[in-house]
């Protein structure tokens, strides 16, 4: 027989709890009340109450030639952000035990990387996943789910973007800007000699990045228009190769340089408690 799922809404904020929102006992009693943990330094635009709705939660058992992982998943979204602020978001679970005991916590939770989140209407709500191993089928909730929520806003810190103009004519020279100073990022355009020996396509973009913390979110074409283009980026032969996905970049476009500074992170602590097992 079926477990039957129980669906919840979980704050991240005692006060949005207060208010009561409307929720049988029932399902409040779901809830637990941490708070945002602390940036390494203040954020330059505060980080805005967050309230975390329980979707619903799937088990997901591999049977025969099935494709696909085992494991169980709990979506939630997060009520107090909208999809067209956040770039991109990740989910690092730290501790998660079912009823028996068994901890699901997933192998690699803590190196779990930022990405998208899903859906395309900018003014939704961001949705989550959070990722666990499968349950066993005695066990009939999760005792406890927690682990922290980190939300990567590029717009909040206006030091966090570096735009060039005109990449194409800046061959061979080293990128000025105190933002990549402050943040210990040194990026050179190559030569056109170097990519040549690389070698690199002569649409390709080659950099030499120093970025010994990780600050680096992205490389960006800027079209005339203003328009930024993703890009993929490879490190070959100790450069680092950038590579236009859609349009190839013209003599006039710019390269738009993204950092993940402290101002541009949202993180926040989450707990789960006492979730029912479809």
């Amino acid at each position: 027989m079926r477990r039957r799922a129980a669906g919840a809404a979980l704050a991240l904020f005692p006060a949005l709890l207060a208010a009561g929102c409307g929720l049988p006992e029932r399902v409040r009693g779901l809830v637990a009340r941490p708070t945002p943990t602390a940036l390494p330094r203040p954020t330059p635009v505060p980080a805005p109450p967050l309230e975390l709705s329980f979707l619903g939660i799937r088990e997901d058992r591999v049977r025969g030639g099935a494709a696909g992982p085992a494991g169980t998943t709990i979506e939630v979204a997060l009520v107090g952000t909208k999809r067209g602020d956040v770039e991109t978001a990740r989910v690092v679970v730290e501790t998660a035990f079912d009823d028996l005991g068994t901890s699901l916590v997933p192998a690699g939770a803590e190196d779990a990387a930022h990405e998208p989140p899903r859906g395309d209407d900018a003014a939704a709500p961001v949705v989550l996943s959070v990722p666990l191993k499968l349950a066993s089928r005695a066990a009939s909730s999760l005792r406890e789910v927690s682990g922290s929520i980190e939300l990567y806003v590029p717009d909040a810190d206006p030091g966090a973007v570096v735009t060039v103009p005109r990449f194409r004519s800046r061959a061979g020279s080293t990128l000025a800007s105190p933002s990549l100073a402050e943040h210990a990022v040194a990026i050179a355009i190559a030569t056109a000699q170097e990519a040549e020996a690389l070698p690199a396509d002569p649409d390709d973009l080659v950099l030499r990045v120093a970025d010994p913390n990780g600050r680096v979110e992205g490389f960006y074409f800027v079209d005339p228009e203003g328009t930024a283009w993703a890009t993929d980026r490879e490190e070959r032969g100790g450069l680092v190769v950038v590579s236009a996905r859609a349009e190839t970049p013209g003599p006039e476009w710019g390269l738009r340089v993204r950092l993940k500074t402290p101002g541009t992170l949202r993180r926040y602590r989450f707990a789960l408690k006492d979730v029912p097992l479809p």
